[in-house]
């Protein structure tokens, strides 16, 4: 079969057109067409985009015969698994027999299924030799988040042994320059205290895909920690941070989420089901939801009030995400209706969503958004597929157009995705790519299966 659309065009030289083609199954190819006796054709592997050719170039070198206008290379696996941690990329080569240069296409990946695509060229960027995708640690911990759920919903394990090895590497701590600015002060804990609740509810989804009741003891190790941050001041919540400056929204976002959860996987708890439920009556009374439902950033620590910030998608995400594992645990189906009540707001207010599509507020000012909010949307698909799910499917349309927009308008020939989903993109107003934006698309992509 032929590649999956959109591809790389293919090249002319000296009127010969020479494709590139990717089959279903991951074998690809080059054919020459429009040829003289004596052209030739060849396909190029690289495991690094062209950046060097351990995979080989110059593969399956074929000449169109005597009496013959076209040639094709046999077709060679574009995925090394043995050797390399994710596919590899194919060009498709060709040199005239009266010229001694030659023309390539572009680089491609398998582009089969969506959620493979995005997942296999995700891990590209990961960092072997230190278990982590450099250089955000609270970032790493939303990724591997997506990359379990991934695997738990695809039934795909191929990359469970990154799950592992994170999970060895990271748990002692490292001293500040050792890696990032900020120390890490071991169990996957920060100064920041909500980058440990990222790894927290990261190696409990570890735990629901296999099993290993380690993974579930670090997560419990971690909200300990965590809970030494609540405290009595604005009525309650967790301190942002380990000098107690901001009470915020993604912290008890987090908080209320992971309490639940560890009450829902540890039989016969009480104490992590009233430290969930005390959370999240104190964040519906916070003030941090405003009179549209939507999630401000936090609360001025003077004041103890809305703060007035701006609606980041991930907040509203962790908010109604929050109350659906809650409601997971107590079965009071009002924190369900509070979760449809907040995604309802989510998925149509202004503030975040622009012509039915996803769009972060750094996103909609024509500027390319920070490092944190590259990742800000895939938190917010991850839990409206969770709730898409006990919702009878509610949220199937505005997940469906998320995916097929992303793919139609913001995908490479590699695979790799931008953030900003609808991938307009002037020249002074570029679409940032890396593995965080990469992270949050294959969230919008494991929604959707």
């Amino acid at each position: 079969g032929s590649v999956d659309t959109p591809t790389v065009p293919e090249t002319v030289l000296a009127n010969r057109h020479i494709a590139l083609h990717i089959g279903p199954a991951g074998m690809g190819w080059a054919t020459v067409t429009g040829g003289k006796a004596g052209d030739e054709v060849w396909l190029d592997r690289s495991w690094d985009a062209g950046v060097s050719w351990p995979g080989g170039s110059s593969l399956g070198r074929v000449s169109v015969a005597t009496g013959a206008t076209s040639a094709s290379t046999t077709k060679f696996n574009t995925t090394d698994q043995r050797a390399w941690l994710y596919g590899g990329a194919v060009r498709a080569c060709g040199r005239a027999v009266e010229s001694a240069s030659g023309s390539c296409t572009g680089w491609a990946r398998l582009a089969n299924v969506r959620a493979d695509a995005a997942a296999d060229a995700l891990m590209y960027s990961y960092n072997t030799a230190e278990a982590w995708w450099r250089t955000s640690w609270w970032n790493t911990g939303a990724t591997m988040t997506g990359l379990i759920d991934y695997m738990r919903k695809s039934g795909n394990r191929t990359y469970l042994w990154a799950v592992d090895r994170t999970f060895q590497v990271n748990q002692v701590a490292w001293p500040a320059g050792q890696r990032s600015a900020d120390p890490v002060l071991g169990h996957f804990t920060s100064r920041a205290v909500d980058d440990g609740e990222w790894w927290a509810l990261s190696w409990l989804d570890a735990y629901d895909l296999t099993g290993n009741r380690a993974y579930l003891d670090e997560a419990v190790t971690i909200a300990n920690y965590t809970y030494g941050f609540w405290d009595g001041t604005c009525g309650g919540g967790v301190w942002w941070d380990g000098e107690r400056t901001y009470k915020n929204a993604v912290t008890n976002g987090l908080w209320i989420r992971l309490t639940a959860a560890l009450h829902n996987r540890l039989p016969g708890d009480t104490l992590w089901l009233g430290r969930a439920t005390a959370a999240w009556t104190w964040f519906r009374a916070s003030g941090m939801i405003n009179s549209s439902n939507l999630v401000n950033d936090g609360l001025n620590t003077g004041t103890c009030a809305n703060n007035g910030q701006t609606v980041h998608s991930y907040n509203q995400g962790l908010a109604f995400g929050a109350a659906v594992e809650l409601w997971r645990a107590t079965g009071n189906a009002q924190t369900l209706d509070d979760a449809r009540r907040l995604a309802n707001a989510g998925t149509t207010a202004s503030a975040l969503v622009s012509n039915g599509v996803l769009t972060e507020t750094c996103d909609a000012l024509n500027r390319t958004c920070d490092d944190n909010g590259k990742q800000f949307k895939g938190i917010f698909m991850r839990y409206l597929g969770d709730l898409n799910g006990v919702a009878g499917g509610a949220y199937t349309s505005f997940i469906t157009t998320q995916v097929n927009t992303l793919w139609t308008a913001d995908r490479d020939s590699l695979n790799r995705f931008g953030c900003r989903w609808s991938g307009q993109s002037p020249a002074d107003y570029p679409n940032a790519r890396d593995w965080r934006t990469q992270a949050s698309a294959l969230e919008a992509f494991v929604a959707a299966l």
